[in-house]
């Protein structure tokens, strides 16, 4: 059987109520309700849904970065949803996230290079030349010169930022990297370097990863399961190709009507 790192159970999520106009706070609003969610080691899951449907919420629950109000979130066998931040201090060097912007993500006063150095001095890990060279290795592992590493965000074209944004999340070597609709900014062109950039990364480093994206056709392509959300709650859940070809749910094949999809080999993306 194989081997689950990261699941979720029964997760409901509600967020405080604002201050309407006389001051009054409203009553809190739920996001998500009694979800349920298993990532398997080695494994890439997509999260799908409509604005609104609690994917990115989800995702920041899965890497302890939303209180729950009800239910449980383990990783690698160890309950997180319930540790305090200085507990979770040693957790977050295997759990990481890519942004969807990585212009707000990065530190535009930060070299590139500063920005990837950070973590691993954050972390206490090897003396500066070893961290100096990890640095290097991994800034020409997602495909970018060494140059870049002198270079400020603002100095690098949208495709340029995202490999950094990937670069940073895959510096510490974790287990588990959550990507945010991190394509979705790019043209088609950029689109597929990045996805078939992330295949490589995920097959050589047996990285396990959570998709989230709007974009089916991107999913298809480069996930193995897929879960889709309305309204805060998983009504579908399945294999990629299985879900694609037989929906079963109504609000699925509304999405799958809704959006062209064209085949996407991921034989293509892992070359």
């Amino acid at each position: 059987m194989a081997e689950v790192l990261l699941e979720a159970q029964g997760v409901v999520v509600a967020y405080a109520g604002q201050r309407g106009a006389f001051g009054r706070r409203q009553p809190p609003k739920p996001v998500l309700h009694g979800v349920d969610i298993a990532l398997e080691r080695g494994e890439t899951i997509g999260i799908v849904g409509e604005s609104g449907s609690g994917k990115t919420t989800l995702g920041r629950g899965l890497l302890g970065l939303v209180p729950l109000n009800a239910g449980s979130i383990r990783f690698d066998g160890q309950e997180i949803s319930t540790l305090d931040e200085a507990a979770m201090r040693p957790l977050r060097r295997r759990m990481q996230m890519i942004f969807q912007d990585p212009m707000s993500s990065l530190n535009p006063r930060r070299r590139i290079g500063s920005t990837l150095l950070a973590p691993l001095k954050l972390h206490g890990i090897g003396d500066h030349a070893e961290v100096e060279a990890r640095v290097r290795a991994v800034i020409e592992r997602v495909g970018l010169p060494p140059s870049v590493l002198e270079r400020y965000p603002h100095e690098l074209s949208g495709g340029q930022r995202q490999r950094v944004g990937i670069a940073r999340a895959v510096v510490l070597a974790p287990d588990f990297v959550l990507a945010d609709e991190i394509v979705s900014g790019l043209d088609v062109s950029t689109q597929a370097q990045v996805l078939q950039l992330l295949g490589e990364l995920k097959r050589d480093m047996n990285l396990s990863m959570a998709f989230i994206s709007h974009d089916l056709s991107v999913v298809r392509a480069v996930c193995d399961r897929v879960y889709v959300l309305c309204e805060g709650r998983v009504v579908e859940e399945g294999r990629c190709e299985e879900v694609f070809q037989a929906p079963r749910h109504a609000y699925t094949r509304a999405l799958i009507d809704a959006i062209p999809l064209p085949v996407i080999d991921p034989q293509w993306l892992a070359r």
